[in-house]
């Protein structure tokens, strides 16, 4: 089944789902957050269930349909260095290290290419560099780490410059000074129109929205 999307002049082809139900190797469990890496990898951070199976951020070389390669597993459940409780943001910075975010231990650990553990930094708090419920994470080129502070209802950067909040609840992004003060908004509440006959993707692979109830296409389109 052809499905073609084309957004700002751009042409995108559905290829394939990557990953299944697992608690080890190509599979996902709970995934929160992905990012891209190097040589067409996938780094995603994996919640797990309630009794912290399948626990962990994998790194998965993606191929063709059905040939995806592990290159490493870590930040897996349990207590100590490069251990997690409640893992939740992932980033991978120019070097290919790996950062990831625990919001129970309030701390980002930092992990080579192969998973192994380099440091950690971060401590319960809200002070310079202290953090409570860290989330997303980003690399910047220039080497800086941002880290979506959720708890202290802030983002916490390492070096001056304009910071953008997404301000979830509120459905906007908003543009900050580094000394805080407002400078514009960007987007409202709203949602996306659905066209007749247009495709779309859930964890359960493509369907076809009609018009009537969308559901899975009987026949090859």
């Amino acid at each position: 089944m052809a499905l073609t999307t084309v957004a700002r002049g751009r042409v995108y082809d559905w290829s394939h789902a990557v990953g299944r139900g697992a608690a080890a190797g190509t599979g996902f469990n709970y995934p929160q957050t992905m990012c891209l890496g190097k040589g067409g990898t996938v780094i995603v951070a994996n919640r797990g269930n309630e009794n912290n199976f399948g626990m962990r951020v994998n790194t998965v070389r993606i191929g063709a349909p059905g040939e995806e390669e592990l290159l490493a597993e870590f930040f897996k459940w349990g207590e100590g260095d490069g251990r997690s409780t409640w893992p939740f943001g992932v980033a991978v910075d120019g070097q290919g290290q790996v950062y990831a975010s625990d919001e129970w231990h309030n701390t980002i650990s930092v992990f080579d290419s192969d998973g192994k553990f380099l440091r950690k930094w971060g401590k319960t708090g809200s002070g310079d560099g202290e953090l409570v419920r860290p989330a997303g994470l980003a690399c910047e080129k220039n080497g800086n780490v941002i880290v979506v502070d959720s708890g202290n209802n802030r983002i916490t950067l390492d070096q001056s410059g304009n910071i953008y909040v997404a301000d979830w609840k509120n459905h906007r992004v908003q543009k900050l000074s580094p000394q805080g003060k407002f400078l514009m908004k960007i987007g409202q509440y709203g949602t996306v129109p659905v066209p007749q006959g247009a495709y779309a993707v859930t964890y359960m692979g493509p369907y076809l929205s009609t018009s009537g109830t969308p559901g899975y296409p009987r026949q090859p389109c």
